[in-house]
């Protein structure tokens, strides 16, 4: 019994640590905001560390070319605060040779049942280019990415929202990405694709 009790324990204590190691960093920088529900909490091997060239997709409304405008105004101007901008063409590729990819998604959220609920989800991802070391494969799997929520569908009425949303995520990656990086002096380059006029 004193084992199984010493088992069930540990789990309880490596809890604790974690969370006082979390504590410590965010008095350590009170500025940088981590949610546990949608950011991953490294402690070691952060995925943006040292990623220092994006491929930045920028997600595109249907309904308003000045929505698309807006947006890309956000992105230069939120990761402009940390790094260069390159806006780019579909002809150049130079920016995918890094094999990093920011993407921003805007989309509807389904039902179980196939429905459509009445809500926006925004998402912003990061994924880099691996090779598996068993099976020597490649895969661009998604490292790291966070998610929110705009209690309306992607309409008209709600684009303001929504763009809140994109703002809020863009502001939430360049903490993190500067909280990853603390001790580089290199700046990232950033590679926007956008759309012709």
């Amino acid at each position: 019994m004193k084992c199984l009790g010493l088992i069930f324990l540990m789990p309880i204590v490596l809890f604790s640590a974690v969370v006082d190691t979390n504590i410590q960093r965010l008095k350590r920088s009170p500025e940088i905001y981590l949610n546990p529900q949608d950011v991953p909490l490294f402690y070691t091997g952060n995925p943006l560390d040292g990623l220092d060239v994006f491929s930045v997709i920028p997600p595109y409304s249907i309904q308003s070319s000045e929505v698309n405008k807006s947006i890309e105004q956000m992105i230069v101007k939120e990761l402009g605060s940390i790094g260069s901008i390159i806006k780019a063409g579909s002809e150049n590729l130079a920016g995918f040779g890094s094999g990093n990819l920011m993407n921003i998604q805007i989309g509807k959220v389904s039902k179980w049942d196939g429905g459509e609920l009445p809500i926006t989800r925004v998402t912003l991802s990061i994924e880099t280019a691996v090779t598996i070391c068993k099976t020597s494969n490649s895969s661009n799997p998604r490292v790291w990415s966070i998610n929110d929520f705009v209690d309306s569908a992607f309409e008209v009425e709600s684009e303001k929202e929504t763009l809140g949303a994109v703002q809020k995520l863009l502001r939430e990656f360049t903490r993190n990405y500067k909280f990853a990086n603390q001790s580089r002096s290199q700046k990232p380059t950033f590679y926007i694709y956008t759309q012709k006029d």
